[in-house]
């Protein structure tokens, strides 16, 4: 999955969409197998869930690649099977909601994953439909993303920031600020400011977004593999960050 994306993004290789679905395909086919084997055992242990989260980002990483080589009905379809497979997760403090919505911040696109807007609002439906607060937080975001040429979206990060900037100049709207805030605290499309990361961050979420304090909780903490640090291994925590950890 690593390396498909690498080749959706050109990291390290030329950009190749249909390259990276090539790689995933295989392993499509062993995971479609799998569940058939899983599904047919009456043993429900750690392994056994293990198996299906697993599964579930493979679906989720399938539904990426198609989208990004414009295959719109075969990505949705792995979008609805990703997100049906939530439930296995429960990565960090967020459990399976984290998952949950990462399938649908995905399908709200964002480079290299162009955005599907009828999608997101129907992924956001089911969450609510199944008493989930992340589908209300998700549906404002749908809402969002309607008012934005979302249609540009997945262009490239450069794109992208354009796009949130403009968003954000134009209404202030929580999600343009934690999508800004992405982008500055990884540099993605403009310089890495972490300080003005954070911050964007941090007024997102108190704009109730819930991407935004995801964001900064998974940013801040060990198991975010992207946490700043300092040339020894040591968390660094900017003085203007330190209050969101109280």
């Amino acid at each position: 999955m690593a390396l498909a994306r690498y080749y959706q993004i050109g990291f390290g290789c030329e950009r190749d969409p249909q390259a990276a679905l090539n790689l995933m395909l295989p392993v499509e086919t062993f995971c479609s197998e799998q569940t058939k084997s899983v599904s047919a055992s009456i043993q429900k242990d750690e392994d056994v869930n293990d198996t299906f989260v697993k599964m579930a980002d493979v679906w989720l990483s399938l539904a990426e690649c198609y989208a990004c080589i414009g295959k719109k009905k075969e990505s949705e379809k792995y979008y609805r099977m990703s997100l049906a497979m939530a439930k296995v997760h429960h990565e960090g403090v967020w459990g399976d909601g984290y998952f949950a919505m990462k399938v649908l911040n995905s399908a709200m696109g964002g480079f290299p994953v162009p955005a599907n807007a009828d999608l997101a609002g129907e992924l956001a439906l089911k969450l609510i439909q199944q008493n989930k607060v992340q589908g209300a937080y998700a549906l404002r975001e749908y809402y969002t993303l309607r008012e934005m040429d979302y249609q540009e979206i997945g262009q490239s990060y450069q794109d992208d920031f354009a796009i949130y900037l403009k968003e954000g100049r134009k209404n202030g709207s929580g999600y343009a600020a934690y999508k800004l805030g992405e982008c500055y605290l990884y540099g993605k499309g403009t310089g890495q400011n972490v300080e003005m990361g954070l911050s964007l961050l941090y007024e997102a979420s108190n704009a109730k977004n819930l991407n935004a304090a995801m964001a900064i909780s998974l940013y801040l903490e060990d198991f975010n593999p992207y946490s700043y640090r300092m040339n020894m291994g040591r968390k660094s925590v900017l003085p203007q960050a330190r209050h969101f950890m109280m």
